[in-house]
């Protein structure tokens, strides 16, 4: 089995989990006992500065939203871009906060990229390779702008350049006009 940590799930069209609908999800562990991914483009309508300022009593100045990781109940995690405060990798340059101080000591900075959520997507084991096989999902590498660009239109984008690959590959080598009526 080949892990897909680091890999983007998107769910296609017609997947029936009202869950996923429409979905982008950053694989964040993918193996034997299953899988682990935070979905990219939900936000909710809590903002990150109230939950901290619940949590500490203190003020932030952020506007940024906190986001629904998935379906599974879970503890506040954060993916970012700074080594220094990172409990676990994701890749090469994608950090996980999963400690309370990895995660303060993150909101404090300020200094990097980053996407706060609660609750995570979970699969127990065989499951996310039989939602593959299924066709459930497409699989794509992430990238930086996937991951702290715009979300509202995420899924729409990254399908999109998923649907340009699959053109530009099953062309390789034949010429595209710039105008298609000149076909």
């Amino acid at each position: 089995m080949e892990s897909l940590e680091s890999q983007l799930l998107v769910a296609v069209p017609q997947l029936p989990d009202t869950n996923f609908y429409h979905t982008v999800v950053l694989m964040v562990q993918h193996d034997e006992e299953g899988a682990l991914g935070l979905v990219l483009n939900r936000p909710s309508d809590v903002l990150l500065a109230d939950v901290w300022r619940n949590l500490t009593g203190e003020e932030i100045p952020s506007r940024q939203s906190l986001f629904f990781g998935g379906p599974v109940d879970g503890p506040m995690m954060a993916i970012h871009q700074n080594a220094q405060f990172a409990d676990s990798t994701i890749g090469d340059t994608i950090y996980l906060a999963t400690q309370k101080s990895s995660i303060e000591a993150l909101i404090e900075s300020g200094s990097t990229q980053s996407q706060y959520f609660t609750g995570y997507a979970g699969w127990g084991s065989g499951q996310l390779e039989s939602e593959l096989d299924y066709g459930g999902w497409f699989v794509t590498p992430s990238k930086p702008d996937y991951l702290f660009g715009a979300h509202e239109d995420l899924w729409k984008k990254v399908t999109q350049d998923i649907g340009e690959r699959i053109l530009m590959s099953s062309l390789s080598g034949q010429e595209v006009p710039i105008d298609p009526s000149l076909n």
